[in-house]
């Protein structure tokens, strides 16, 4: 495999950006003094659903940079996004989930290391398809599946359902 080196140095860039930002992300909804409009892009609460802002906008704000620096000739450039982002959210959800059935609880040293290991993750995918000569997806569909992620996270932050997935765990009984 041959390595595209301005890809390759975005990916790395992207990695820590993502990791960089994602954190910050963590915190920054209550150093804001609990403000609505900064909660639409960070945790508000414990919840998984809530941690998924915390990979999903480092990584779409990166993938605007990207955008702007190489995807425009890139042909399916949206739909490698698209399953960049998914995939990170999808480690996320089933990772967490799968580990916490096995130990029976969640650890903090744990649920830091799948956030870093799913932007990695979704950033190797996203490389990989990248470098590739071909790649057809349909960018307006792609563009479509990210917005609609993207407002579900929004929508469900402040109106989510009652499921496990929106739950926050310090609230629970």
């Amino acid at each position: 495999m041959k390595i595209n080196k301005k890809i390759f140095n975005l990916t790395i860039l992207g990695i820590f950006w993502g990791i960089f930002l994602g954190s910050f992300f963590h915190f920054t909804y209550k150093l804001s003094g609990n403000c609505s409009l900064v909660g639409l892009f960070s945790v508000v609460n414990e919840s998984t659903w809530e941690h998924l802002k915390l990979a999903v906008f480092p990584l779409f704000f990166f993938s605007l940079i990207e955008y702007f620096s190489l995807g425009r000739s890139k042909k399916g450039f949206w739909s490698i996004k698209a399953v960049e982002i998914y995939l990170a959210c999808f480690l996320i959800v089933t990772i967490f989930y799968g580990y916490k059935a096995i130990l029976g609880r969640n650890y903090l040293f744990l649920d830091i290391g799948l956030f870093v290991f799913s932007v990695i993750m979704a950033k190797i995918v996203s490389y990989r398809l990248l470098i590739k000569k071909k790649f057809s997806g349909d960018d307006r569909l792609a563009i479509i599946l990210i917005f609609v992620l993207i407002f579900a996270l929004f929508f469900f932050t402040f109106s989510p359902p009652q499921l496990f997935l929106f739950k926050d765990p310090r609230k629970q009984p």
